[in-house]
């Protein structure tokens, strides 16, 4: 599965996803628009934005009320 099977799968669950700088946490777009949760990007952006090779971001909290813990590999 690529980040765009898994961004939209992710939308698919109504879940806003966001892509980020590779090997980075920073999102490439504004985010604060799908921070409440009243927004979600459609698939169409979702495919744009992921025929690149980004990182996936979920977007937190809000109405959704998602909590994600992320656990980094250390070398």
């Amino acid at each position: 599965m690529n980040n765009l099977d898994v961004a939209l799968k992710w939308l698919s669950t109504g879940i806003p996803v966001l892509p980020c700088k590779p090997d980075t946490k920073q999102p490439i777009i504004p985010w604060r628009q799908y921070q409440q949760g009243e927004l979600i990007p459609s698939e169409s952006e979702v495919k744009k934005w992921f025929a690149k090779k980004y990182n996936i971001a979920v977007v937190t909290g809000g109405k959704r009320n998602l909590t994600v813990l992320d656990f980094d590999s250390i070398p």
